[in-house]
């Protein structure tokens, strides 16, 4: 059996007085002028970073697409040169230029 401790109304006002001063006085002190600006710091530092690294991945994102889609033309032309050589690319480039009003 645990034995239970009862406190009187005071004592419980008394206890969260000394709590709530305690706590005031406590984030008082740490959150001085040096401690903020540390605090900002390493805030700005995080951000730059994980910038960085969006930055990087947005690039590298970028890049593997360009790569894809010349992969992709690259296959696409090799294959119209294996099927018709270079009158097949001379014709398909005229039918583009003339689908687009060109003379």
């Amino acid at each position: 059996m645990e034995p239970h401790v009862y406190l009187q109304a005071e004592t419980i006002e008394l206890l969260r007085s000394e709590m709530k001063s305690a706590v005031a006085e406590g984030l008082k002190e740490a959150m001085n002028p040096q401690a903020a600006k540390a605090f900002w710091t390493v805030g700005v530092e995080v951000l730059q970073e994980q910038a960085t690294v969006q930055t990087g991945r947005f690039i590298l994102g970028g890049m593997k697409a360009a790569a894809k889609r010349l992969l992709w033309l690259t296959v696409f032309l090799t294959a119209m040169y294996a099927l018709g050589g270079w009158q097949l690319f001379v014709t398909v480039w005229k039918a583009v230029a003339y689908s687009k009003g060109a003379p």
